[in-house]
């Protein structure tokens, strides 16, 4: 190992005791900073503490999950999660349907808290969202067959109109926040519970777009296109809190919220779009297989 290399692991694996008080004093600066609203030198010298310590805790947090994945390998279901991928991928969705649940919750919570009529809009969408889950969830269980195949096709071709209703309904709330204000700002931290809610959906998308072609199930693959759909308005829902907490020109804010409910919109639209056409195409030619299987079947008798 080279000394530079050397040099960055000291630098990132301080060692236990200087990992926590660098977390400590990472977690002061960034709170001096949004709190005195430092400025100039201050500032910036707050800043390189908080990025050091972020540094330093990614480092660690990636040794500890080598720990935590070598222990999970270490008794049969966690072994099965790591290698079986249909496995995890209904693991996944599990975890994805209780967590949209909640976050469906919490909004709903926030609405009745703050009687706002936004967060009650989005509560709603969230909740026909964790019904899909639910949908995808008890579809799931349905053995493998030809005809359960056509099932299950159809089942992706239902989640597709039902993401192409979402789409229409995130048409009208984005219409009714443009032309009448509805959008709200999120009062004190919630906004960060918002943006790790969106962070996490984002990264799950992601990740299960680019694994999606291992997956031989159209159940499986409608999952990957709710968690994109979630993702997508997660990421408007975010933007339109944040153009509303901290924008100050109303021009641009308006402009912002327009071009980014049009962006979601389109997206989701496009899912949907795509998920009935491939799905409608995929059931014919399974019927086709079907039709041809039993005329052999009965010439051969």
């Amino acid at each position: 190992m080279s000394a530079l290399k050397k040099l960055l692991y000291k630098l990132l694996h301080p060692g236990g005791k200087a990992a926590v008080l660098l977390t400590i004093c990472g977690a002061a600066a960034s709170a001096a900073v949004f709190l005195l609203d430092a400025d100039g030198a201050a500032a910036y010298l707050l800043y390189l503490i908080s990025a050091y310590a972020l540094a330093v805790i990614c480092a660690y947090s990636a040794r500890l999950l080598v720990k935590l994945k070598k222990l999970i390998m270490s008794v049969e279901p966690g072994r099965r999660y790591f290698e079986d991928i249909a496995f995890r991928r209904k693991a996944a969705l599990y975890v994805s349907c209780g967590i949209n649940s909640l976050y469906a919750l919490f909004k709903m919570a926030a609405a009745l808290i703050y009687k706002s009529i936004w967060w009650g809009a989005v509560a709603m969408y969230y909740l026909i969202l964790s019904q899909i889950y639910f949908w995808l969830i008890k579809c799931m269980k349905q053995s493998k067959s030809i005809e359960n195949e056509i099932y299950e096709e159809r089942i992706y071709r239902l989640c597709g109109c039902s993401i192409f209703l979402l789409s229409a309904a995130l048409s009208v709330v984005t219409i009714c926040m443009v032309d009448y204000g509805m959008a709200q700002s999120y009062p004190g931290v919630m906004i960060f519970a918002a943006a790790a809610y969106t962070f996490h959906s984002a990264a799950v998308a992601v990740m299960n777009v680019l694994r999606s072609a291992r997956y031989n199930s159209p159940i499986l693959s409608a999952s990957v296109n709710v968690n994109l759909v979630r993702a997508i308005v997660s990421m408007f829902s975010l933007q339109t809190a944040m153009t509303a907490r901290f924008a100050s020109d109303g021009g641009g804010s308006f402009m912002s919220v327009a071009a980014g409910g049009a962006l979601a919109g389109m997206g989701v639209l496009a899912i949907a779009i795509v998920m009935i056409v491939k799905s409608s195409s995929r059931i014919r030619k399974l019927l086709i297989l079907d039709r041809e299987g039993e005329s052999c079947d009965q010439t051969y008798r």
